[in-house]
């Protein structure tokens, strides 16, 4: 044998992203590229030695544009679905031949390539949402916030999922699970100084008496707790 296999290949990368007004949008991207792709810098070994190719979907929207505005209702939801699939050019279990050799041989059976061919795959999908934030929106009229406003209520969830297999693993499957409930009241009570007309802390000397101040209510109440599964 002599000279490299110095075959070059190829690679594309498309985009789209679509604005729906203020409800929303969409984001589809996807990439494809062939064994023989790499940088200018890349040894002929280092090249890539497998087909790839992958989408993605992912979209942002607001459901509470859909609930009559009067009500008042946040519900932002976020869903992401992505797949990629890495077919090598050589046979895992018998790197000297290529792939596709043996799958377009007909002594095998139909079905016992086609199971080859996907066990030699590496496949990875994932599937996530979430609800980030859900609440009740403030009325527009409102003059005061009470710590009893449903208003100070936020709820998030989200799930996640991942599939995954290779030539060395049947199947490796995760399920996320996360959940949370959020309180934030933010008041704006009166402010006490009680050496601030003093006669005594007018002087520099007792500046730092004539600054001292509280509040009887606190100013800002807040927690947060959250599930993971």
């Amino acid at each position: 044998m002599a000279e490299f296999d110095n075959e070059g290949g190829w690679a594309s990368v498309a985009r789209i992203t679509t604005q729906i007004a203020d409800l929303g949008n969409v984001t589809i991207a996807g990439d494809y590229s062939t064994p023989g792709w790499g940088s200018v810098v890349q040894k002929l070994n280092e090249r890539q030695q497998e087909t790839r190719r992958s989408y993605d979907l992912s979209t942002s929207i607001e459901l509470g544009k859909f609930i009559p505005e009067k009500i008042g209702i946040s519900i932002p939801m976020y869903y992401n679905f992505s797949e990629g699939v890495v077919t090598p050019r050589y046979n895992p279990l018998d790197p000297d031949l290529e792939l596709k050799d043996l799958l377009e041989n007909e002594v095998l059976p139909q079905e016992a390539r086609d199971s080859i061919g996907k066990r030699t795959q590496e496949y990875t999908k994932r599937r996530s949402f979430n609800f980030t934030n859900v609440r009740k929106l403030p009325s527009k009229n409102k003059k005061k916030n009470h710590f009893y406003d449903v208003s100070n209520l936020s709820f998030n969830y989200g799930y996640s999922e991942t599939k995954y297999r290779d030539i060395n693993t049947e199947f490796d499957n995760k399920k996320n699970y996360r959940g949370g409930v959020g309180y934030a009241f933010s008041n704006n009570p009166k402010n006490y100084k009680p050496f601030g007309t003093a006669k005594f802390a007018s002087k520099k000397a007792f500046k730092i008496i004539k600054d001292f101040n509280f509040y009887l209510a606190p100013k800002q109440l807040t927690f947060q707790t959250d599930m993971d599964r």
